[in-house]
């Protein structure tokens, strides 16, 4: 009976040693398994990041281009009626100038011409 209780613990040994050895491969193959996932989330995540940012800066781009163009259309229209009031007011002053060298010069003639 002696022999037969020691077989039966090295059996009972043996099976735990087996039982033991199958967890720890499962437990294994589990954190592989969630080390994958982990490092594939977070590439995942960190191209997500990268697509979204690519997308901010092409909205940021045509944003500034649109300003810009609003921008040179403002000055456009400032550029235009400056060079509008400019030539108004040299057409004014050379009307006066004409005016005025009119004036002058008849009056010139007509002393020329009194003094006779």
């Amino acid at each position: 009976s002696q022999i037969s209780y020691q077989f039966d613990i090295i059996d009972i040994i043996i099976v735990q040693s087996i039982v033991r050895r199958r967890k720890a491969i499962l437990m294994r193959k589990g954190l592989c398994a969630t080390k994958i996932q982990a490092a594939w989330r977070s590439y995942d995540c960190s191209m997500a990041y990268v697509h979204t940012l690519a997308d901010v800066i092409t909205v940021q781009s045509v944003v500034r281009r649109w300003l810009t163009l609003r921008k040179l259309a403002a000055i456009r229209i400032q550029c235009a009626m400056r060079v509008f009031l400019a030539r108004k007011h040299f057409a004014k002053d050379k009307a006066l100038y004409i005016l005025v060298t009119r004036h002058a010069s008849a009056t010139k003639i007509q002393s020329v011409w009194r003094s006779y």
